[in-house]
């Protein structure tokens, strides 16, 4: 047989038993959507050429070897296959950890890429989405997991990626946590929660397919996770007919001292809800079903995805990104506060976290110091051809405090460890007055720095902050304000001059606006209040805070490598530029 006569590699023979073993202990068909896939990133990580039927051969292989395998056939392992099967095949996390290390070996992000961001967080390679249980361990260091798909930059067959931190701006990536190696988890492993169970690092995490949810332990390592060998929760509420049933919160109940635990879900034909359980006889115990935490179509729309619950100071509330049909009533990320009381959600007050929908899932946790923390996913804005092309998608934003004011009104501020990340100054001015038709240069060196802004009105009718532009400024990406109308503006529509269709050319409008639906609110300026923006560019990425009480996020993928200058302009009048300061920004990965 040909696979008897062609040499297979270490490497090649452990991502292959992966993909046997991930596919469910099963050999494959050539024209399978598993070869293809695996195929593609066979020739994209260097590896020889291998045809469709020689792959699927290969995973014949192994079903010889498994002895857990009832169809068997003729065996035709080579050395490479026994030694790869008795090595790893008994201890997915190991296997999963092999192969991980054989990408990032051989997987090399070339620098001439320059839309990839160089001091956010993301895995050298691959696909990331949701942030996934942060949490802080007894040694002091912030464990970050996350969505994951090590395998190419689309998303499909998901893992817990995972890495640690001391500053939350500087990372050590570490092993896979968790990956889809289960009969209950096979096709990914969805969003959850970790927690401090006692002592034990404890994960709550949904398997798919059905969406099942989940529990893996660890020793304090936080690298060696072990599953539960069974799912804690199998079965829906009998009566409803839901839309998702994933994303696992946890919290401890205030009347009752049990765990419970808040599933993000919808009711067909009624709207978005998360589900409550709770475990009477502790965490590996049985969880009961106990009635609807929370139900609102208004903000909820008709699914909610990755609920996070939580209480900070004497309120409680609840981050969300509910799914829509509609835009104007989903796909973004709501906040909600208000009172927990008789084991019901009641929320008082809502409104958007972010103003673009760019910013999706976010997941906080409780720093060491009392703060509440939240990163978001950062979404691309480009099509799914080029993810795929590029071997990444997905961004974790810059850290964010969570704030609460007395009014119930959320608001997110970034950490005070973000200003670590300051190189050289580029530019510094005070007091400097600037005329319609005038313009100041920042920076021609703008594609990773910080601007920190204060401008009084003058008589202008608004500002101008142009990033990413080009010296013509045909390729631009705007931040306006306008004291007209009380709007403040992230325009993306002339961010790039590429002709592709699918690359996000939205312009976002960001309101305090509590309280929802309505998405179109104003951020109006007291008489006497200055604006002030503080605004990061990351290469395709902008995060932009405004007087504290407003964001923006956004994707912009420039075709001009000169495309990297930053400039102010009034509009319709003067303005004073109280102060300015724009920073250099490292690059954390060096």
């Amino acid at each position: 047989m040909k696979s008897r006569r062609e040499n297979w590699s270490r490497d090649e023979t452990i991502l292959v038993l992966h993909l046997y073993i991930s596919n469910g202990r099963s050999s494959l068909r050539s024209n399978s959507k598993q070869v293809t896939e695996y195929l593609e990133q066979h020739k994209k990580l260097g590896f020889p050429t291998r045809s469709p039927s020689s792959i699927a051969m290969k995973t014949k292989n192994f079903v010889a070897l498994d002895p857990e395998n009832p169809s068997k056939g003729l065996e035709h392992a080579n050395a490479f296959d026994r030694e790869a099967w008795d090595e790893f095949a008994h201890s997915p996390q190991k296997l999963n950890r092999e192969v991980t290390q054989i990408i990032a070996d051989r997987k090399k992000i070339t620098p001439k890429d320059h839309h990839r961001p160089t001091y956010h967080f993301m895995p050298t390679s691959g696909w990331m989405n949701d942030p996934n249980g942060p949490i802080t361990w007894h040694d002091g260091i912030h464990h970050l997991f996350y969505q994951y798909n090590p395998h190419g930059g689309w998303h499909h067959q998901m893992h817990w990626g995972h890495a640690t931190t001391q500053d939350l701006i500087h990372w050590e990536h570490k092993p896979i946590a968790i990956a889809p190696d289960k009969h209950f988890d096979k096709d990914g492993i969805y969003s959850g929660s970790a927690i401090n169970a006692d002592g034990t690092p404890m994960i709550f995490y949904t398997g798919i397919r059905p969406e099942l949810q989940c529990i893996a332990t660890s020793d304090e390592s936080l690298n060696q996770w072990h599953k539960f060998p069974k799912p804690i929760v199998q079965e829906r509420p009998e009566g409803l007919e839901l839309d998702g049933f994933r994303d696992p919160t946890l919290w401890i109940d205030p009347d009752t001292g049990l765990w419970n635990m808040g599933i993000g879900s919808g009711i067909i034909g009624q709207g978005g809800i998360v589900l409550k359980y709770e475990a009477p006889d502790g965490l590996y115990g049985e969880w009961r079903y106990s009635g609807i935490l929370l139900q609102d179509e208004n903000a909820l729309a008709t699914n909610c995805e990755c609920p996070d619950y939580f209480k900070i100071n004497d309120t409680w509330a609840m981050i969300a990104s509910p799914q829509s049909e509609n835009p104007r009533r989903g796909s973004g990320t709501i906040w909600l506060t208000g009172q927990h009381k008789d084991g019901k959600f009641i929320p008082q007050r809502q409104g958007l976290l972010d103003a673009s929908p760019l910013y999706y899932a976010p997941k906080s946790f409780k720093h060491i110091d009392g703060r509440r923390i939240v990163w978001g996913w950062l979404r691309e804005g480009r099509s799914v051809a080029r993810e795929r092309n590029l071997e990444w998608a997905g961004v974790m934003s810059l850290p964010r405090e969570i704030h609460v004011d007395s009014n119930g009104v959320i608001t997110t501020v970034p950490c005070p460890e973000v200003n670590l990340l300051r190189k050289d100054v580029l530019f510094e001015v005070q007091d400097a007055q600037l005329y319609a038709g005038e313009s100041r240069l920042i920076t021609n060196s703008g594609a990773n720095i910080e601007i920190e802004a204060v401008f009084e009105r003058g008589n202008a009718n608004s500002v101008e902050l142009q990033l990413l532009a080009n010296p013509d400024g045909s390729e631009r990406t705007t931040i306006a304000y306008n004291w007209q109308t009380d709007t403040l503006t992230l325009d993306q529509s002339l961010s790039t001059l590429s002709k592709d269709p699918e690359i996000n050319r939205s312009i976002y409008t960001a309101g305090e606006n509590p309280d929802l639906p309505n998405r179109d609110g104003r951020f109006q300026l007291n008489p006497d209040e200055l604006l002030e923006l503080r605004v990061f560019v990351d290469h395709s990425l902008i995060e932009v805070f405004a007087n504290r009480r407003a964001t923006i996020t956004g994707r912009a993928y420039p075709t001009k490598t000169n495309s990297t200058s930053a400039r102010i302009l009034p509009r319709g009048g003067h303005i004073t530029i109280k102060s300015l300061k724009a920073w250099q920004m490292q690059n954390i990965w060096q």
